[in-house]
């Protein structure tokens, strides 16, 4: 199994590989990039963008600054260029993704400009970028049209074009691209079904069948998340689906050579989860969620990621944070020591430190998204540098 998969690393990701490179790796944008870590938390109702520094020490978060993204509302889920140059946020109410520069020359992690308004086809909500930074895919929820956009990333601008769509079922939501760029996966939450894809044309999604989920009519998934790139381990690749409707997450198993799901037992979250992050190292996972104001915290019980079901920790009071302010969306920075929320109830955001051997939260404060302190800005959406 293990040279099998390499085999077909080798075939499918050269050609991706190589044009990364032609393209120009980061930097970029011809600008000097940030120093530190940096939080972004994307405000529903008003389109602002809060901008903060992280204190890699002690986790607190200070704010620099907002960002008027789109006056009038209408974000919803960001992505973070691997580069950590550019920014991507859906625009659900004009049906396109935008794009943002991030670095302003002065290291200061602030978004400097709009690089890009790129039409979708109905009210985009996910996105996903390619590990190597040259391909977007964005979801469109609204309407029938059951499609996936596709776009290519100008590795020296940001700007994306868009490349074509993608048949999926009705209402997608997540998506999500596995570590090797090879396969991809949408969830349709009316379908209750997975799209999976095989990419053979860089930035092209090929339709490689459908995973279908027992039908329950109280099923709503939703957000899907692949294993990270630094924590995959070979032949034993993961992908997790949040379903807020059952109050669980789906987890697979990704075989190879093919790229079709196998899917293992669900485990139960605090009820109704639907932000999801992934631990740098790949043994913990977070669901959030705003209808049970929790985060739940899942650890891998193999030491072969998705060999085995996952461990549910919801019944441990180290392992759930509860009486939150509606976390929606969850985000873990890059050292993998502190989380953090993004609260659509009281307009703030949550820290948390992170116990690396059990994965516990603990929470270390909360901070408001603007200044004066909006509660009604709905955070939606928090994303880190790498």
């Amino acid at each position: 199994m293990r040279s099998a998969k390499k085999s077909v690393v080798t075939a499918l990701t050269l050609s991706l590989v190589i044009s990364f490179w032609l393209a120009g790796c980061g930097p970029t944008n011809n600008l000097p990039s940030e120093v530190g870590e940096f939080l972004y938390v994307a405000n529903e109702a008003d389109g602002v963008i809060s901008e903060y520094s992280i204190n890699t020490t002690t986790g607190a978060l200070t704010n620099v600054g907002p960002f008027n993204a789109l006056p009038g509302g209408g974000l919803f889920l960001m992505a973070m260029h691997p580069t950590n140059e550019f920014i991507y946020a859906a625009d659900q109410n004009d049906s396109d993704v935008l794009g943002f520069d991030i670095g302003d020359g002065s290291f200061s992690g602030l978004i400097f400009e709009r690089n890009s308004d790129a039409p979708a086809i109905n009210a985009p909500r996910v996105e996903a970028l390619t590990p190597h930074g040259g391909y977007l895919y964005a979801t469109n929820s609204g309407g029938t049209a059951a499609e996936v956009s596709e776009y290519v990333i100008d590795l020296k601008t940001g700007a994306l074009t868009s490349n074509g769509t993608a048949p999926c079922g009705q209402i997608p939501v997540g998506v999500a691209v596995e570590p090797s760029e090879i396969f991809a996966y949408v969830v349709n939450l009316f379908d209750q079904t997975v799209s999976q894809y095989i990419v053979r044309v860089p930035g092209k999604l090929e339709a490689n069948g459908t995973f279908t989920l027992p039908f329950n009519e109280d099923s709503t998934p939703e957000l899907v998340a692949t294993t990270l790139p630094a924590a995959n381990v070979e032949n034993t690749e993961c992908a997790y689906v949040t379903d807020d409707g059952l109050g669980v997450l789906h987890e697979f198993t990704i075989n190879f050579p093919s790229g079709t799901l196998t899917q293992l037992p669900d485990v139960s979250a605090n009820s109704l989860p639907f932000g999801i992050a992934i631990h740098p190292t790949g043994r913990f996972i977070y669901t959030a969620s705003a209808k049970s104001n929790s985060i739940s915290v899942f650890t891998q019980s193999s030491t072969t990621a998705c060999t085995a079901p996952l461990t549910s920790q919801v019944t441990s009071s180290l392992a759930v944070v509860t009486n939150l302010s509606g976390p929606i969306s969850i985000a873990v920075e890059p050292t993998g020591q502190f989380a953090y929320t993004a609260n659509s109830s009281n307009g703030t955001v949550g820290e948390y430190s992170i116990n690396t051997t059990t994965g516990a939260l603990t929470p270390i404060g909360e901070v408001n998204t603007e200044t004066p302190p909006n509660p009604g800005s709905l955070p939606i959406s928090a994303v880190t540098t790498y």
